[in-house]
């Protein structure tokens, strides 16, 4: 069973006489073998950068540009190819920055406006 989380439209695109909404999404599988084809949901087209976290192996899964499902990380069921997980570029020297001082991070300001205009 698979559940879509959040989807962003794209484009619309036609295929086979239908009108489809060509989507973005984010998606829980409970298993692999869940993972929905790209044009699996009535009147969407999954593409690529679609994203899908299989929960039975805590696993994230990536669309590719030809509709495949493929895994960020680990090896692929029956396979000895070894997966890589793509970042963008890290700076280990970064720190948080941290107030010197505790009392710094208590704000005493209320959130929004509490007077009626």
């Amino acid at each position: 069973m698979y559940s879509v989380l959040k989807e962003n439209f794209l484009r619309y695109e036609d295929a086979e006489g239908i009108r489809l909404n060509v989507i973005r999404a984010e998606l829980f599988c409970d298993t692999a073998d869940d993972l929905p084809d790209a044009n699996a949901i009535k009147g969407r087209l999954l593409a690529m950068g679609s994203i899908a976290y299989v929960i039975e192996a805590g696993t994230m899964y990536v669309m590719n540009s030809d509709g495949e499902w493929i895994s960020s990380g680990g090896k692929e069921p029956g396979s000895t190819k070894l997966n890589t997980v793509l970042t963008g570029p890290t700076n280990k020297n970064l720190q948080a920055n941290e107030p010197e001082d505790p009392e710094e991070m208590i704000d005493d300001e209320p959130m929004g406006s509490t007077e009626s205009e």
